[in-house]
């Protein structure tokens, strides 16, 4: 049981916190290498290594923001490592092929909507930070029907800088100055939680393993279903 003032707001992760992006990931992003082999005539390993390449010159180049996320720029990079001419029609089929591919089957993680649906029950302040950018975040949320459950939506691409530039909390707390009170984070990695800042916190981290355990920070839990039982205990 959590022994402490109910939540005043909790805030939300959405990738591999809501949802399981990374299998999502890696299934669009087979679809998007066999296609580009077929465009380019390359094997797999080179097609493979130049969008691995591309990804990480993306990344370099633009450093901790939304837009180092764009598959649409990975893919336009890994057009000049192949020494492919611009082709922005390719770039742009190729890049709704990847999303096509990547949305077509994403569900929430079982469990997932009734812990939010408990904290909209108990007015609950409810946010979503997230990072990448805003355009397929939004498609995202509409494809896993959570338009409506949050209070407060903010992407890393419109912040300025993703989570470990601290950007996207800095404009939350400015934005909900009068809610700090005592602060529930959720979220899949350490920069889901932003500890530098001095009110009161607890962070739930997503794990792979299942059920909940106690954590430095506050607890680690692997599903909805056990982290529902937490919630339901606690003074919300």
């Amino acid at each position: 049981m959590i022994k402490s003032n109910p939540p005043s707001m909790v805030v939300f992760d959405l990738d591999d916190t809501l949802y399981d992006y990374s299998e999502r990931n890696l299934v669009a992003t087979h679809a998007l290498i066999s296609e580009l082999c077929e465009y380019s005539g390359s094997t797999e390993s080179i097609v493979k290594a130049a969008f691995d390449s591309s990804r990480l010159t993306v990344k370099e180049r633009l450093g901790r923001t939304g837009s180092s996320h764009s598959r649409l720029l990975y893919i336009s990079e890994t057009f000049r490592v192949l020494n492919l001419r611009p082709d922005v029609s390719a770039y742009i089929q190729l890049e709704e092929l990847f999303w096509r591919t990547f949305l077509s089957e994403i569900e929430l993680y079982p469990g997932a909507e009734k812990v939010l649906n408990l904290f909209r029950k108990n007015n609950v302040l409810l946010c979503l930070v997230t990072d990448l950018t805003s355009a397929i975040q939004y498609r995202k949320l509409d494809r896993l029907d959570l338009n409506g459950y949050f209070d407060f939506i903010l992407t890393s691409e419109e912040s300025g800088g993703d989570k470990p530039t601290n950007r996207p909390f800095e404009i939350l707390e400015s934005q909900m100055e009068d809610r700090l009170q005592n602060v529930w984070f959720f979220g899949d990695s350490d920069f889901d939680f932003h500890s530098s800042s001095n009110y009161p916190k607890t962070f739930f981290k997503k794990v792979r393993i299942p059920g909940v355990s106690v954590s430095e920070s506050g607890f680690e839990y692997g599903d909805y279903f056990s982290l529902e039982k937490i919630v339901q205990a606690s003074p919300i």
